[in-house]
């Protein structure tokens, strides 16, 4: 007998989620910027797009190892190739901090054009994907068709009015793990399927 092969329902997808964290990336793009003009400043000279990817990434210490390189001194001190360099990287130092005192952030999700990050075709993709919620199983499948099933007739019950709808408090503790509160189509206190629930089960 073959194998049953699961196909996952998408359940919901929070739009303004995903405008929220599309904003959220686009805003963080002349914040690297300021830090890459910052880094070029400090090493007197434009950087590679590999370059900038690499100091957004290992922040001040990478821009030591560039100037290292860039002075032929791979193996000098920190306080030695500052000290010939002439700039003890204080005002890179400040800017960094002032961006990532807590946090880093994904550089790979940008393209990096002449003097612009970009937020990538493919970054699109995947923060739309962290809007998604999927059921993950089948035990999912059959609890989202079931809570459909049951908030459809509770909501229709409503909205003709064959239930009170001081009903819904009980109907939704007895439903937990399924159904959320809502409104009916004809905007009464009603309920829908818990999506974030199902998606885990």
């Amino acid at each position: 007998m073959q194998k049953k092969t699961f196909k996952p329902i998408l359940l919901f997808t929070d739009n303004s989620m995903i405008i929220r964290k599309t904003k959220e990336a686009r805003e963080k793009a002349p914040i690297f910027q300021e830090i890459i003009a910052a880094a070029e400043q400090f090493l007197s000279r434009k950087l590679t797009p590999d370059e900038k990817k690499l100091v957004l990434t290992g922040k001040r210490e990478a821009a030591i190892r560039l100037l290292k390189a860039q002075l032929n001194m791979p193996n000098a001190s920190t306080d030695t190739v500052l000290n010939i360099h002439g700039d003890n990287g204080a005002n890179l130092t400040k800017v960094i901090n002032r961006y990532f005192n807590t946090s880093t952030y994904d550089v790979d999700l940008y393209d990096i054009k002449e003097n612009e990050f970009v937020l990538s075709k493919n970054a699109i993709v995947q923060i739309g994907k962290l809007g998604e919620y999927w059921t993950k199983s089948e035990s999912g499948n059959e609890a989202y068709k079931l809570s459909k099933i049951l908030c459809e007739t509770y909501n229709k019950a409503i909205d003709k009015g064959y239930l009170s709808i001081h009903f819904r408090k009980e109907f939704s503790d007895a439903t937990d793990n399924l159904t959320t509160y809502a409104n009916t189509p004809k905007g009464n206190e009603g309920v829908k399927p818990d999506y974030k629930k199902i998606s885990r089960i």
